[in-house]
């Protein structure tokens, strides 16, 4: 498996690059801007096929209805949380999209959600479409690495000039970023995704 402290310098690029400015468009953006996230997010995660080509509203609108009017998930409601994007994607894609629904509902909540990946999920062992049992596996990984994630992340304003954007935060935004539980979730991620 990659280092924590590889995956801790990836993911700050990626969250400083991609995922922190498609959270913030998702969270305090102006409608049309939030849809352009949703739909940055469909591009870059793979999941954009699954949608049909055209108006990011008629695309993404209920999408992010349901975001911005549901309630925040916890820990006891994720699955549910989770099964209700599902089923709202059912309704207009005819399919199940557990990835799609992990992955927007992540960008708009990030913890408790776990992004629903086929790599990870393939990594981990555990049954397609089994949003339960992959949490669970997850978590139960998850702890095996936490003390590593952390203190790789805790060293990440010191070793900034390996990342292409640390640069652009100082120290301080740095820790604050790494030290907030779903940025360490994610470096777990990334530990998974980049050991192919």
């Amino acid at each position: 498996m990659v280092t924590p402290e590889h995956a801790a310098i990836r993911y700050l690029d990626c969250w400083i690059e991609n995922d922190g400015p498609h959270h913030k468009a998702l969270t305090q953006g102006k409608r049309d801007e939030a849809l352009e996230a949703i739909s940055n997010i469909a591009s870059l995660y793979r999941i954009a096929r699954h949608f049909p080509k055209g108006d990011p509203e008629k695309r993404f609108g209920h999408i992010l209805d349901a975001l911005r009017n549901g309630p925040r998930p916890t820990k006891q409601t994720l699955h549910e949380t989770v099964a209700q994007l599902v089923n709202l994607m059912k309704r207009t894609q005819h399919r199940e999209l557990l990835s799609a629904a992990t992955k927007f509902l992540w960008h708009f909540y990030r913890s408790p959600v776990v992004i629903h990946d086929d790599m990870v999920r393939n990594r981990l062992g555990t049954d397609r479409g089994d949003y339960p049992a992959f949490e669970k596996r997850w978590s139960m990984e998850y702890a095996l690495h936490k003390k590593g994630i952390a203190a790789a992340c805790s060293q990440l304003p010191q070793v900034k000039q390996w990342s292409r954007s640390g640069g652009r935060l100082t120290d301080a935004a740095i820790l604050s970023l790494s030290t907030a539980p779903w940025f360490q979730e994610r470096v777990f991620d990334f530990m998974i995704w980049l050991d192919r």
